[in-house]
């Protein structure tokens, strides 16, 4: 009997001591791998919400892309047109009267086909233009917005060449916003930032606006190029688009004075373009000059750090970062 009691009782302090909590040695280890589990899933959560604002600004950055070659595309054919029955166009014969001074004032000799492609010139610089100056307007252009709010009103607001505006409800509300509190809608990036449109970006492929002909002379211009530019060779530089027969281009590269006054016009000479949309990336460090700069290089994309760029996003290079 007495035995038994012992029994039951050293069975109960048994029972007492296995039903005992972890030792401090046992909770930090606890701890650790706890706090290692929210560390992994945090990092996670981090990697997987920056690729959603990279997924997103591709997006972004891909509608409006489309939408820009749509009046392109649209531009070329309305000008196709127009320059079949210029004598009878009041606003062409404006443009070209404009640019033969803009030629006698370059002293370069005028000839129609020279006067075709700075007319056409003209009008694209009108029809899609990066700032107020574009327009033939003056004012304070110095908010880094310029160029985005553009776009925003020449895609939303401009008929190009007959293609009619885009319906302001094609885009989220994530997808444009008021920046700098001016009343101007701009289209922003998925981390709030505006974006960048350059209309010829000459000094991207060219950084010291050499009228060379043998490729880029600055060796980091060619990275730079293929790092926003997919698919870009260095066989396309030396060639205008909007003069594949070199017949301006020609004449405006032989004497130096003449291409920079052009560049000042225009862009650099017997330099290939492309429109190019661009965001800063996570950063928001843009690392190129503004469209709306007051200096000529930075406002034809010249690139200012090349650190900076590589995570911009364009219309040209649509990736997803690492």
């Amino acid at each position: 009997m007495n035995a038994t009691r012992v029994e039951k009782r050293e069975t109960k302090d048994a029972s007492r001591h296995a039903r005992r909590g972890f030792t401090l040695v046992e909770l930090m280890v606890v701890i650790g791998i706890i706090v290692i589990l929210i560390s992994i899933l945090g990092v996670t959560l981090s990697h997987m919400t920056q690729q959603a604002k990279e997924t997103a600004t591709n997006t972004t950055i891909t509608k409006l892309h489309r939408m820009l070659e749509q009046r392109m595309e649209a531009f070329d054919r309305a000008m196709d047109q127009i320059e079949k029955n210029a004598s009878r166009d009041p606003a062409y014969q404006t443009a070209r009267r404009s640019a033969i001074i803009e030629l006698n004032n370059l002293k370069v000799p005028v000839n129609n086909a020279q006067l075709k492609i700075l007319v056409r010139k003209r009008f694209k610089q009108s029809n899609f233009p990066q700032r107020l100056e574009d327009l033939g307007s003056t004012g304070d252009s110095s908010d880094i917005t310029e160029s985005s709010e553009r776009l925003y009103l020449m895609l939303t607001e401009g008929e190009v060449g007959g293609a009619a505006p885009v319906d302001a409800g094609e885009f989220l509300a994530s997808e444009v916003g008021d920046t700098d509190g001016d009343g101007l809608i701009e289209f922003i990036d998925a981390w709030g930032s505006p974006l960048r449109f350059y209309r010829w970006p000459t000094r991207l492929f060219k950084s010291d606006g050499t009228n060379h002909t043998e490729g880029p002379s600055v060796p980091n211009d060619h990275d730079n190029v293929v790092l926003l530019i997919q698919g870009s060779s260095d066989d396309l530089v030396d060639s205008d688009p909007d003069d594949p027969l070199e017949k301006l281009s020609s004449v405006i590269t032989t004497l130096a004075a003449k291409s920079t006054s052009f560049e000042q016009l225009y862009h650099t000479p017997y330099t290939y373009h492309v429109p190019l949309i661009v965001s800063a990336g996570a950063d928001g460090e843009l690392g190129m000059g503004e469209p709306n700069s007051g200096t000529l290089a930075h406002r034809l994309g010249q690139v200012t750090d090349s650190e900076l760029i590589l995570d911009n996003f364009t219309n040209r290079n649509q990736r997803s970062g690492d």
